[in-house]
C-alpha cells in the first residue's frame, strides 16, 4: 500500500473516501511519530466542528407557554369551619367485599340445590376429584 501523508491519501482509498486515516495511514503516522493520528482526520470529523454544527446558536427565540385561561363560571371555595363543628367528607368510602360468584374449581357438583345428589352422582363427584380411581359410569 502506497500512503501519502502530504496528500492525506492511500491506494486503498479509505483515506479519500471517510476523511479519516486508513489502518496503513495510521501505521506510517505511528512509525513517522511526529503528530497525533487525530491531526490527520478531515475537519468535519473534529469535535470543534461538531460542536459549532450541532450545538451552535439557535436564531430562534426559545418557545413560549401558552398564557393560562381562567376557567368559566364562579369560583368554588371551601368555607372555614368552626372548631366544634366536624368535618363533612366530600367523598364517600367504599368497601371492598368478597364476590359471592365462586370460580369453578370451588364449586361442589353433590352440593348442588337443583341436582338432589344421588349415590351415582356422588360416585361421579368422587371419581372426578380423585383421577387415579376414575371410572366411566354410563346412566341408562
Amino acid at each position: 500500500m502506497v500512503v501519502d501523508q502530504g496528500k492525506n491519501t492511500c491506494s486503498c482509498r479509505f483515506w479519500q473516501l471517510t476523511g479519516m486515516p486508513c489502518m496503513h495511514a495510521i501505521l506510517a503516522i505511528q512509525d513517522k511519530n511526529d503528530k497525533r493520528v487525530a491531526e490527520y482526520c478531515h475537519d468535519w470529523l473534529k469535535m470543534e466542528a461538531y460542536r459549532g454544527r450541532i450545538y451552535g446558536k439557535n436564531p430562534h427565540s426559545a418557545p413560549v407557554p401558552l398564557p393560562i385561561k381562567p376557567k368559566p363560571g364562579r369560583l368554588t371555595k371551601k368555607r372555614r369551619r368552626d372548631k366544634e363543628e366536624q368535618p363533612t367528607r366530600s367523598r364517600s368510602t367504599f368497601a371492598c367485599t368478597p364476590s359471592p360468584i365462586q370460580p369453578p374449581s370451588e364449586i361442589d357438583i353433590s352440593q348442588s340445590k337443583s341436582i338432589p345428589p344421588t349415590q351415582d352422582t356422588q360416585q361421579v363427584v368422587s371419581s372426578l376429584l380423585n383421577p387415579k380411581k376414575f371410572q366411566l359410569h354410563l346412566m341408562i
